[in-house]
């Protein structure tokens, strides 16, 4: 009996320990964010970063992948999210669809929208998230593999290596979950499938995740320790209790009687195929996380004022003057941003409102730091998202060639594969644009 107490006050101690350490962690971290004024960015031509464009025409018709979400260029293969037709599309380089992707649910065989995807380079798999809280496990081909249960849902998923991936869950709010952000081991049978049957809560994984996250209002910041099976609170956490949630415009309704509305973008993650960097941007606020030392560190607080109105809950509306002042009346502005990725040690992303720009973050060097309207020639992509892929040295965009054309009227590219691609295609094609940029 005695020996059995004192391994427990031995482990009673250890845990104590980890989360004073989890608290203390994010206490440190927090002093050493930096706030970049977005407003100060120099304004540069990002076609000087560019080295090269090369076309990649799909043998499809324009309607049948339009709103491409994300993209995946591995080996000779492209993966394209589309989210019109709710579907993943595999298409060999040279154009030709080897397999569509359609997820259907258990319960009413509907097709479900996929929400996130990846590669499991170590594995040779297309890893597909969807329903939130299942992972579907592909072959490069498409070949299904087998079907994961996470413990919570996801909007977003990365692998922060071989042997952990990356949750982040921003509509956690309206379920049970109580985070944004959940680390996973990757052996699935061994330990996924084990979290499952587990509700003693006070196990603790050895996938852990410690954050730092400030509410909406701006109010105390809330320090937790997080894994798949356990959820410590260091801190107050700010939920508040039944919000009403629009996941596609990108609002929660703070008070459903008061009527008042705070921004809530939709998190996005992104790994630097070269410095094998995991960045996450928060929901809540512009801020932009580093998984450094079994952490999520903050690390960029991006400062756009006012600058970032958008539609919002009035989506796909003109707004109205008094609109536009309650909402500029709010603590928090509401903004948008999309096309979030890294690679050659930057960040990139593409921010929609009052502010149409591309911007260019070094996390190490806010010298360095640039945005442009434009890519390549003044051509101001069509797709929703603009940039829905990246690799180590590109960047890839979905476009219809009727658009291209439209814009080089009269005019000629000076890359060959563009003059080639328009003197030759159909309006009716759809193009993968691969802008390679300088090392």
């Amino acid at each position: 009996m005695k020996k059995t107490t004192l391994l427990l006050m031995v482990f009673i101690g250890i845990v104590s320990s980890v989360f004073t350490a989890g608290c203390n962690d994010n206490e440190t971290a927090s002093s050493s964010v930096q706030q970049i004024d977005m407003a100060a960015i120099p304004e540069g031509k990002f076609e000087q970063l560019v080295e090269e464009v090369t076309c990649f025409p799909l043998r499809n018709k324009a309607d049948s992948i339009f709103n491409v979400t994300k993209l995946l260029a591995y080996k000779d293969y492209f993966y394209l999210m589309c989210h019109d037709s709710s579907s993943v599309q595999i298409y060999k380089q040279n154009g030709d669809l080897i397999r569509t992707l359609k997820l259907i649910t258990d319960i009413n065989q509907s097709v479900v929208l996929p929400s996130d995807m990846l590669i499991n380079q170590s594995n040779e798999q297309l890893w597909v998230n969807h329903q939130g809280t299942r992972v579907k496990v592909f072959t490069l081909r498409g070949d299904a593999i087998e079907q994961v249960e996470l413990n919570h849902r996801a909007s977003k998923i990365e692998l922060i290596n071989d042997n952990l991936l990356l949750v982040y869950s921003d509509i956690s709010i309206r379920k049970k979950d109580k985070y944004l952000f959940y680390v996973y081991p990757t052996s699935w049978d061994a330990e996924i499938n084990r979290a499952q049957k587990v509700k003693d809560k006070t196990q603790i994984s050895n996938a852990m995740l410690r954050m730092l996250r400030e509410d909406p209002a701006g109010h105390d910041l809330s320090r937790q320790l997080l894994s798949s099976n356990l959820s410590v609170e260091c801190g107050r956490m700010y939920l508040k209790s039944s919000p009403i949630i629009d996941a596609e415009a990108g609002f929660i309704e703070k008070d459903s009687l008061m009527g008042e509305w705070f921004s809530f973008k939709r998190g996005a993650l992104a790994k630097d195929p070269t410095s094998k960097e995991v960045y996450a941007i928060d929901g809540f606020k512009n801020v932009i996380y580093t998984y450094r030392d079994s952490a999520l560190v903050p690390l960029l607080e991006l400062d756009f004022k006012d600058a970032m109105l958008t539609n919002g809950n009035y989506s796909g509306k003109v707004l109205e003057q008094e609109q536009i002042d309650h909402i500029k009346a709010l603590p928090t502005y509401v903004s948008k941003l999309n096309s979030f990725h890294a690679l050659q040690n930057f960040i990139l992303f593409h921010t929609e409102g009052n502010d149409e720009n591309f911007y260019l973050i070094n996390p190490q060097r806010s010298i360095s730091n640039m945005k442009a309207k434009t890519l390549f020639e003044g051509y101001i992509p069509k797709n929703p998202n603009p940039i829905p892929g990246s690799d180590a040295n590109c960047l890839y965009l979905v476009e219809k060639t009727s658009d291209l054309q439209a814009h080089y009227k009269g005019k000629k590219s000076k890359y060959d594969c563009i003059n080639k691609l328009l003197a030759s295609s159909s309006n009716d094609q759809q193009v993968v644009l691969c802008l390679r940029l300088k090392p």
